[in-house]
């Protein structure tokens, strides 16, 4: 099945929801909701204000869902979560605040073409991305799709870097169907192979928490990442060691 790389898209008041109904006349023409991967794959090139529409629903009106996969499904069968996958670049991006700094080599928790690891004094940031002419790097914070954070201005030039392409193996920030926001983490881990750390924000019925995942893996249109809170026992060396962990579907994921 192929992946559907979706657009974080905004739609803005009155006027973009009056251009968001026009152009989803056309969609809407072509087939019914709730659709299957397969459907939307099948409608060809999208414009952003149709892409936005099927993320939210379209006739359904709930967003990231469409029906599952397989053979035709009868009313009232289960919906199913798909992931949004997005490739991350500074178009957009707005400075919080704009340093000096330099980049030594490619980012760890993004290892992808044009993401880096820098420094300001005795800080560390990773990933920051490159921005057009190559004499700054944007550096986001919380969540990508506010498109925010600390721009560098390089004191040196950008070192070779990394030239894998982008993949959904590789993710630096997704969040959580169950709830929390999860970033790679580039420093010691409790465990090799829970490489991200996750804060799950508190609730009326639970306080905050942190959690430590895995990977994503393919879990039909969507990803899966068994994720674990840190055990109050450690390891019989001493060590921390993880609580048993949950599988959780992941809504969102940047690249």
């Amino acid at each position: 099945m192929p992946r559907l790389l979706f657009l974080w898209l905004r739609v803005t008041a009155a006027a973009g929801a009056l251009a968001l109904a026009a152009s989803a006349a056309g969609v809407a023409a072509a087939a019914a909701f709730p659709m299957s991967p397969a459907e939307v794959a099948a409608l060809g090139p999208l414009t952003p204000w149709q892409v936005q529409w099927l993320e939210t629903g379209g006739a359904s009106g709930v967003p990231g869902l469409v029906a599952p996969s397989g053979p035709a499904q009868g009313a009232g069968a289960p919906m199913q979560l798909v992931t949004m996958v997005s490739t991350w670049n500074p178009s957009g991006f707005q400075a919080t605040q704009t340093v000096s700094g330099s980049c030594w080599t490619g980012s760890i928790a993004a290892p992808r073409s044009g993401a880096y690891r820098c420094s300001v004094g005795n800080g560390i940031l990773d990933p920051c991305f490159a921005m057009p002419g190559g004499a700054s790097v944007a550096c986001p914070s919380g969540n990508p799709g506010g498109e925010k954070g600390t721009v560098i201005d390089l004191t040196q030039a950008l070192p070779a870097g990394d030239t894998a392409q982008p993949s959904p193996e590789h993710p630096w920030y997704f969040t959580l169907q169950g709830g929390g926001a999860c970033g790679a983490l580039t420093g010691t881990r409790v465990a090799a192979d829970a490489p991200y750390g996750c804060l799950v924000p508190a609730t009326a019925n639970a306080p905050e928490e942190s959690l430590y995942c895995t990977a994503p893996a393919p879990d039909g249109a969507a990803y899966t990442a068994l994720c674990a809170p840190l055990s109050s026992r450690p390891a019989p060396d001493g060590a921390p060691q993880l609580a048993a962990g949950t599988a959780d579907k992941i809504t969102e994921m940047w690249l």
